[in-house]
């Protein structure tokens, strides 16, 4: 099966970030939503690319160890993530795997180029209100949340139930 080109790798992954961003609010008449609204909408958002994220990553393990037996061990495992999985998703193995005593594993990657071209143009991409004044950095937690689903749900199918949390630091 032939690999998918990176360009059209990103306009996928675009289109679903822009879909969860669309979706209606569920709001009463045409009341503006207040701030808690806004927050429960913002939350929902990144839980649904969580959830998406999840489903994919499942999907994705099952492929990548059709052919491998069976990762019995959290540091083999985490070391398939960093390079099976990163090479999957994003064309070179992770940068870094740093880990501590209580097993908590941390993932640096230097270059993740879905978020090189966060290139959404809200006014004009986005029919959700509460988002037509977003930055950038806001978008990109939109895509990392989709990218700790996809951990998160890689992780437990491969048997290592997990908590993941996906940073952003321009100055790594």
């Amino acid at each position: 099966m032939g690999e998918v080109s990176r360009r059209s790798q990103v306009i996928l992954i675009n289109e679903i970030i822009r879909y969860h961003v669309s979706r209606p609010i569920p709001s009463i008449g045409d009341i503006a939503l207040d701030k808690s609204q806004d927050e429960e909408t913002h939350t929902s958002v990144h839980s649904s690319l969580q959830t998406q994220g999840y489903s994919l990553g499942a999907k994705i393990i099952s492929r990548l160890t059709l052919s491998k037996g069976r990762i019995w061990e959290s540091n083999k495992c985490m070391v398939f993530i960093c390079r099976d999985l990163w090479i999957y998703l994003f064309g070179k193995q992770a940068t870094r795997l740093q880990s501590n005593s209580q097993g908590v594993y941390i993932v640096f990657s230097d270059d993740i180029y879905w978020l090189e071209n966060v290139n959404f143009n809200p006014s004009k991409d986005v029919d959700n209100p509460k988002y037509q004044n977003t930055s950038v950095n806001v978008y990109r937690t939109l895509y990392l949340s989709l990218i700790s689903g996809i951990i998160k749900g890689s992780l437990e199918s491969l048997g290592f139930p997990s908590t993941v949390d996906a940073v952003f630091d321009e100055h790594c």
